[in-house]
C-alpha cells in the first residue's frame, strides 16, 4: 500500500509580540529560497541550467537526466525509487542545511511513480490506455503530487532554492490562473500545473533554436540588412509574457524583463531579480 502523504512537516507559526511589533517593512524582510518552475521538451537544456544555481546543489531524481551535467562541482544526486524516500530527503535537506539548491527532476516523473504506486503495479506501461486508472485514482494521484510539491516548495523557507523541472505538455485550452493563460506548460495533470505555476514566482520555458546572425547583402544598388540562421544551436529560456507558453517572472516594479534569455544561467537570472529598477 502507498504510504499516506502527510500535508505539511512543519510546525505552525507561533505569535510573538503585539501586533505593531509583526507590521514589518517589506525591505527589511529576510530573503527566503528561490521557487521556480521549469518546462521544456527533451533536450531543451532543463537540468543544465537547473545545474548552474547556487552549490552545493542536490538533484531528487525521479529519472537520471545527469549526463549532461557529469562534470558539474558540488552537484549531487538523490534516487527517487519511491514516494516514501521524498518527505526522509526533504527532512535531510532542511535539518543540514548542506545543499543551498534542491531540484526536483522531473516532477512529470514523480506524478507517473505516483500513479504506479496507487494502482499497485510494479511499472506503468509505455503507453497508457483509456480506463486504466478511475478518476477517483486520478483525483487521488493530483492531491498526493500537490502536497509533495508543496513541501518541495516549503524548502524555500529555511532559504533553499527550489527548481522543479517537468517535461512539456500542450493543454489545448484557454485557463484563467495568476500568470499568462497558457496552451502549453508544465506536463502535469491540468489541476496539478494550475496549482504549481502559481505557487512559484518564477516559471519559464526551455527551448532550442538555431543561432542567427545578421548578413549585409546587396540588393541592386542598396545594401541591406537580414538575420540569416546558422547551423549553430543556442539553448534558451523563455521569461517573457507569451500568448501560448507558460511564464511567470516576479520583478520589481520598473525592470525590464526580456523575451528570451539566451544561454541562461543562474546568474542571468539573480542579476535580473536583484536590479535597482530603470
Amino acid at each position: 500500500m502507498p504510504k499516506v502523504v502527510q500535508q505539511t512537516t512543519k510546525k505552525p507559526l507561533k505569535k510573538k509580540g503585539g501586533i505593531e511589533d509583526r507590521i514589518l517593512a517589506v525591505s527589511d524582510m529576510q530573503a527566503k529560497g528561490i521557487k521556480m518552475a521549469i518546462y521544456g521538451g527533451s533536450g531543451s537544456g532543463k537540468t543544465r541550467f537547473a545545474c548552474t544555481a547556487t552549490k552545493d546543489l542536490l538533484i531528487i531524481g525521479a529519472e537520471d537526466g545527469t549526463s549532461s551535467v557529469r562534470t558539474d562541482e558540488g552537484v549531487f544526486f538523490f534516487p527517487l525509487y519511491d514516494t516514501s524516500d521524498l518527505s526522509e530527503i526533504l527532512d535531510h535537506c532542511r535539518t543540514s542545511l548542506q545543499y543551498k539548491t534542491v531540484v526536483l527532476d522531473t516532477g512529470t516523473m514523480l506524478q507517473e511513480l505516483l500513479l504506479k504506486e496507487i494502482l499497485g503495479l510494479e511499472e506503468l506501461p509505455v503507453q497508457k490506455s483509456w480506463g486504466m486508472a478511475s478518476q477517483k485514482q486520478y483525483g487521488q494521484r493530483a492531491l498526493k503530487c500537490k502536497l509533495f510539491l508543496k513541501e518541495f516548495l516549503d524548502l524555500t523557507d529555511v532559504g533553499i532554492n527550489a527548481i522543479v523541472i517537468c517535461q512539456e505538455s500542450n493543454y489545448n485550452e484557454f485557463v484563467e490562473s495568476e500568470i499568462v493563460a497558457p496552451s502549453i506548460g508544465s506536463a502535469l495533470s491540468k489541476s496539478v500545473a494550475e496549482w504549481l505555476h502559481p505557487a512559484c514566482d518564477y516559471v519559464g520555458q526551455m527551448f532550442r533554436r538555431r543561432k542567427t546572425i545578421k548578413k549585409r547583402v546587396k540588393v541592386g544598388e542598396k545594401v541591406m540588412e537580414t538575420e540569416v540562421k546558422t547551423n549553430e544551436i543556442e539553448f534558451c529560456f523563455r521569461t517573457g509574457i507569451h500568448e501560448t507558453y507558460a511564464t511567470k517572472f516576479r520583478l520589481p516594479r520598473g525592470q525590464v524583463l526580456p523575451e528570451v534569455i539566451i544561454d541562461p544561467t543562474w546568474d542571468k537570472i539573480t542579476e535580473l531579480i536583484n536590479a535597482s529598477p530603470n
